[in-house]
């Protein structure tokens, strides 16, 4: 395989993207009063579980935040952030899973240089 394309697919690159999404599924459930059901199951779990998973939400910060300035930055362009299909929950959702791979891609990239070097 193209080693080129191992950087944007490998272990370090899912498992940080699985991380910051169920972050956010965390915080979508939390905050959502009427969360949809993909995230609505997080509601159900007992008080001492969601309080383990909260970390899971704030290593997902990055990602809402970048998702974030890139709905602000479509709608100065007159791109409404609502015209963007929901995936999972809440319109423009698909901006979150974006910002979350490309941090996962970072993440990883910096992962293996710094395991490179040693």
């Amino acid at each position: 395989m193209d080693s080129r394309f191992l950087t944007f697919v490998n272990r370090y690159v899912l498992t940080i993207f699985v991380v910051q999404i169920l972050g956010w599924v965390v915080i979508a459930a939390m905050i959502d009063p009427s969360p949809r059901p993909a995230v609505a199951w997080v509601r159900t779990l007992p008080e001492f579980v969601r309080l383990l998973l909260l970390p899971l939400g704030i290593l997902s910060i990055p990602a809402i935040g970048i998702s974030i300035g890139v709905e602000w930055a479509l709608s100065l362009g007159g791109v409404s952030p609502e015209s963007i299909p929901a995936i999972l929950n809440a319109r423009g959702d698909v901006l979150v899973f974006a910002s979350a791979y490309a941090l996962a891609v970072i993440g990883a990239w910096g992962i293996t240089r710094i395991a490179g070097s040693k």
